[in-house]
Parts: structure tokens; C-alpha cells; sequence
């Protein structure tokens, strides 16, 4: 790389999950320097729903050697606390891959470009996740009994995720209100009091989590704006918030990202507000039009993550 055309930023990622490793992957791509910090050593498995819109997986592959498998889902089924409410298909298949495979793959495959000489600004980039003190969620996951569709499951105070996967076993994902337990060893019990669903496996879970933007900085994926779970963005943003970071760090303009993240991602955001609001209060049976009619909930699908 040319010394007009060299970058002049050094980059620090904190975090190595999706978010930290794709970012870290785009800035290699364009030969700028960068460095990953995490405190938890890989291989490792987060906490997550694991579940990729196509799109998102299509970007994985085409800047990474993926050889894990993954596991497409075609489908989707709505649950109000054991009710079936609705089966919608995808126009492309979703898919579902566990974190432990995902982030080690992407983390095995990083060659890091360094430059000979160290540029003379370092630029701090947060993708250290949506953990906060003063969250009133906090998210689990666990083995239950196989499923053959994605299952979303709604209930007081719990959002879970039923994913199928390449075992016997299905992978669950859920959201629980601080006010809802005491103790970890009650969940079990009350998810089948409250959703009929039955774990296979204790379950384990992360720190406190809360919605919303959490940074005016220099920060991507959940550090940045941890969206509501019904919308099925996370994942999908800390991709797509890491590919804008990196593009506007090679235009040597990081400044301007957070007006661009904004303008960006208003949908995410908008949608974000709306359901928090709706389902986190007595409102949330306002939702059951759109998780009972499978027009409205593609509409609505297609609107948030603008497909054409």
C-alpha cells in the first residue's frame, strides 16, 4: 500500500464477537492496520439465538472460508404463551449456526494486515456487546426438545426462540424481565408454566441488557443499538454496522459515522422503539393482528429489513 494511499488509523476493536471479527475482516480487505481485544479466550460460546437472515449469510461467505454447517429454516411459527398462531415461509431460507462455530470460524480465519510502520492514530472502535448495569432483561439459552421450524414463543415477561438444528436437540434463546425470577434454578419451571416449553439442559445466561442506542461513539453491533429479539436484527446489524465502520474509516472520515449510522439504520431503530413499547407493557396485545396474520407480518418484515 502506497503512502498515499495508506491509512493513517491503527484500529483497537474491543469485542470479538460478529461484530468485532467482521469489522476486523473488512479493515484487512482494505490493508489497514487493526487489532482485536477480548478478555474471554477463544474458542468460546455466547450466549445468542444464532439465527442469520440470508443476506447476512450470503456476506459471511463471500469474506470468509465458512465450513461449519449451517442449518437453513424455511419457516417461521408464532406462539402465545403455548398457542399456535400463525406458520409463515421465507422468501429465502434463514439460518441457524451456534455462536461456538461462528465466531471460532471467523477467528481462526483473521490474518490481520500490519503495517511496517505504526500509523499515528489509534481509533477506538466498542463492539464489546449490549451489556449494562442498569438493564431489566437478561438473556439465557438451552437444549429442549428437537423442532422442524423456527418457533417464537411469547408469553408475561419472556421472549424465547426455538431453533432447529443439526442434532437431536433444538437450540432455545430467550428473554426474561429481572422482575419475572429470583433465581436461575426457577426457569425451568416457569417457562413450561408460562410457554408449555420444556428444557433439556440448564440453562445459561448473560449479564443485563436494555434496549436502544447505547453510544454517540465509535461503536458497532449491540455496543452501539441492541434491538429488540421479535426483530431478528441483531446479528444482521452488527454485520452491517461493522461493514459501515470499516468503509468510513478507508474514506478516513470515522468522525461521520454516527450521523451515517443514524440515517442508516432509522428502520431498526423505529421498529426497535415500536416493539419494545408494545410488548414490554399491557399494550402488547397489539401485536397479535400482526403475529396472527401472516400478510401483515411479511409486510411489516419486508418494511424493517428493506427488502425489495
Amino acid at each position: 500500500m502506497s503512502e498515499s494511499t495508506a491509512s493513517p488509523f491503527h484500529v483497537v476493536i474491543r469485542g470479538g464477537g460478529i461484530a468485532g471479527q467482521v469489522l476486523q475482516r473488512e479493515l484487512t480487505l482494505r490493508e489497514i492496520s487493526s487489532e482485536i481485544e477480548d478478555h474471554v479466550a477463544f474458542p468460546r460460546n455466547k450466549v445468542c439465538g444464532g439465527i442469520l437472515q440470508a443476506d447476512s449469510w450470503d456476506h459471511l461467505q463471500s469474506i470468509f472460508t465458512i465450513e461449519s454447517q449451517a442449518d437453513p429454516i424455511s419457516h417461521l411459527s408464532h406462539f402465545w404463551k403455548g398457542k399456535h398462531l400463525s406458520r409463515i415461509e421465507f422468501a429465502r431460507p434463514m439460518v441457524f449456526i451456534t455462536r461456538l462455530k461462528l465466531d471460532n470460524d471467523l477467528q481462526e480465519q483473521q490474518n490481520p494486515c500490519n503495517s511496517d510502520q505504526t500509523p499515528p492514530n489509534i481509533l477506538h472502535v466498542d463492539a464489546s456487546g449490549g451489556q449494562c448495569s442498569d438493564g431489566e432483561w437478561l438473556g439465557f439459552q438451552a437444549e429442549a426438545p428437537r423442532v422442524f421450524d423456527l418457533q417464537m414463543h411469547y408469553g408475561r415477561g419472556i421472549y424465547l426462540g426455538l431453533s432447529p438444528t443439526l442434532t437431536d436437540c433444538a437450540h432455545a434463546a430467550f428473554l426474561i424481565h429481572q422482575n419475572m425470577f429470583k433465581t436461575i434454578g426457577e426457569l425451568p419451571a416457569l417457562l413450561e408454566k408460562e410457554l408449555e416449553i420444556r428444557l433439556s439442559s440448564e440453562p445459561r445466561g448473560t449479564g443485563r441488557l436494555k434496549y436502544g442506542y447505547r453510544s454517540d461513539g465509535l461503536a458497532i453491533g449491540d455496543a452501539k443499538l441492541m434491538t429488540h429479539p421479535f426483530l431478528g436484527l441483531g446479528m444482521k446489524h452488527a454485520i452491517e454496522s461493522a461493514r459501515l465502520m470499516a468503509k468510513l474509516i478507508s474514506l478516513k472520515i470515522p468522525s461521520d459515522y454516527d450521523r451515517r449510522h443514524r440515517k442508516r439504520f432509522w428502520r431498526y431503530n423505529l421498529a426497535n422503539r415500536i416493539t419494545a413499547r408494545l410488548f414490554h407493557d399491557q399494550k402488547r396485545l397489539l401485536l397479535w393482528p400482526v403475529l396472527r396474520n401472516p400478510v401483515l407480518f411479511r409486510s411489516a418484515y419486508r418494511f424493517i429489513h428493506e427488502e425489495r
